[in-house]
């Protein structure tokens, strides 16, 4: 095997070919919604606004950031809401355009909005220019400034190339298409090394900014005030944040924050991040992060319409944090129409002392180790018409709904089928109690389809020790469907009791409407 700076001088020979000029931003456009030229997209939100209203407009021939803020004379980038002296209800509209840059204002209880159809795009990435040079069908890249901690829980290196995140690896010798590492070339350098599969020297982006909006730019997330007003953000597009795992690349905090119509993508770590109360959080995808969608802890808020897919491609430990959406010490807060699709971790997870809360018409589908999952005194939750299906193995489980160290919990007239592992498992778990299920009118079907003597459609097991009485369990008109009678169910009271195999009937027998 070549050593790195061997790899290194073949590539100098190489080279000698200038790198990228900067991004246009042309192969941005396929990243925003088509729509149709029907006037003005920025007049409903200049119309709506309760007091003053500023514009940013990057494309306006008089922008400048120390203008006026007017039509006529716009701020030129996003870097200017945290420059000037806004107030409390001062709307500012940003027009479409790529925007690299944070919006960080200080003022909070400002309304920040793009334009509906039209939305601009923030992105936490700058084109790379650089000399590149070829070496056994992979690209290095001399002026590239890493990040440290390369391949690290909490790595913050992010290359894009076509819009993109690359995934990282460990160093050269592993790379292959869609893949970047970052290495060390045997003169104290640190190089960019990238496989394209392509003879033509790439044009890549690299994120330089972590976190692309925050109402407190110095402090983590979760240590903002919690009495200060929360943002008001509609209509935006956030990309490339090279935000480390458990960093929101987008950070709403405070009380009372409205957010509306945004969509977070393609970061390196979590999409948005959210801590404070009584939030209203509406209409906002978060995918295709290398760590989370979204997440955090929220008291009283409403989650609706947030859709959260195929995150964790950098690859996390789904059983520490990932997936769709993994929230703690959250409590009363209505989660309505969540759709998960197809991460790499559990679709909905509530962990670390989440009571109380509402889950009603989710959409948990195509995720690993669990669709939903209550965990360490996430107790009386409540779980209804949601559609739970297709959760994916990884390691030992891949269950439709999985309790453990949580009670209470509620399930009405939910759908459960087609998970490999069991399609409820209560588990039994040292930490804390596991039980006092209530569970009417739901439908568990094909899960488990190949299990022989583990999972189930329903798995419960008991904390109780040898002897004691079980928790209580209400159950009432729900339906097992499978063709495996043998599959149906298995329950045992505490941990050393063997397997109690039962049918449907037997099951609802044995736990009745009150035992």
């Amino acid at each position: 095997m070549r050593t790195a700076a061997a790899l290194l001088a073949l590539v100098v020979a190489a080279s000698g070919r200038s790198g990228p000029a900067p991004d246009s931003g042309e192969a941005f456009q396929t990243f925003l919604p088509r729509v149709e030229a029907t006037g003005d997209p920025c007049a409903a939100p200049a119309a709506s606004a309760p007091g003053r209203v500023f514009w940013i407009d990057g494309s306006h021939p008089g922008a400048r950031d120390d203008g006026a803020g007017t039509p006529d004379q716009p701020w030129a980038t996003v870097a200017a809401v945290s420059r000037r002296g806004l107030q409390p209800d001062d709307t500012v509209i940003i027009r479409p355009g790529l925007y690299r840059g944070s919006l960080t204002p200080r003022q909070p209880g400002l309304i920040i909005t793009g334009c509906p159809g039209a939305e601009p795009v923030i992105s936490g990435a700058d084109s790379l220019v650089a000399r590149w040079g070829q070496v056994h069908g992979y690209w290095i890249a001399e002026g590239y400034r890493p990040f440290d901690r390369f391949g690290e829980r909490y790595d913050a290196n992010l290359v894009i190339l076509d819009g993109s995140p690359l995934r990282p690896v460990a160093d050269p010798a592993v790379l292959e298409p869609g893949t970047f590492t970052v290495f060390d070339d045997g003169f104290g350098q640190r190089r960019l090394a990238v496989m394209t599969g392509d003879s033509v020297a790439p044009r890549v982006e690299v994120g330089t900014r972590d976190v692309l909006f925050s109402q407190q730019r110095n402090a983590a997330c979760r240590d903002h005030p919690s009495d200060r007003p929360g943002p008001r953000l509609r209509h935006l597009v956030f990309r490339h944040a090279a935000n480390p795992a458990q960093t929101g690349a987008v950070c709403i905090s405070g009380s009372g924050a409205e957010v509306e119509d945004l969509r977070v993508a393609a970061t390196g770590g979590r999409g948005v991040e959210v801590w404070g109360s009584d939030h209203q959080i509406r209409r906002v995808d978060s995918s295709n992060n290398g760590h989370l969608g979204m997440g955090g802890g929220c008291t009283g808020c409403l989650v609706e319409d947030v859709v959260a897919s195929r995150n964790n491609w950098r690859g996390h430990d789904p059983f520490w944090e990932a997936g769709g959406g993994k929230w703690v010490r959250t409590s009363r807060t209505i989660f309505r129409r969540f759709r998960a699709r197809d991460n790499d971790g559990p679709g909905l997870w509530l962990d670390g002392d989440s009571p109380d809360n509402v889950i009603e018409e989710a959409l948990l589908e195509g995720n690993r180790v669990s669709g939903l999952q209550l965990e360490l005194g996430s107790d009386n939750n409540r779980v209804v018409r949601s559609r739970i299906t297709g959760t994916r193995w990884d390691g030992w489980s891949a269950s439709g709904i999985l309790i453990m160290a949580a009670s209470g919990s509620i399930l009405e007239e939910n759908e459960i089928c087609g998970n490999l592992g069991s399609g409820l498992w209560l588990r039994m778990d040292s930490r804390r109690p596991t039980g006092g299920l209530s569970a009417r009118d739901n439908l568990f079907c094909d899960n488990a389809p190949e299990s022989e003597d583990k999972d189930y459609q329903v798995r419960i097991e008991i904390d109780a020790a040898e002897g004691a009485a079980p928790p209580e369990f209400h159950w009432e008109g729900n339906r097992i469907e499978t063709v495996r009678v043998d599959h149906q169910a298995g329950i045992r009271a505490h941990r050393d009791a063997p397997v109690r195999h039962l049918t449907a009937g037997e099951l609802a027998r044995s736990l009745g409407r009150g035992r």
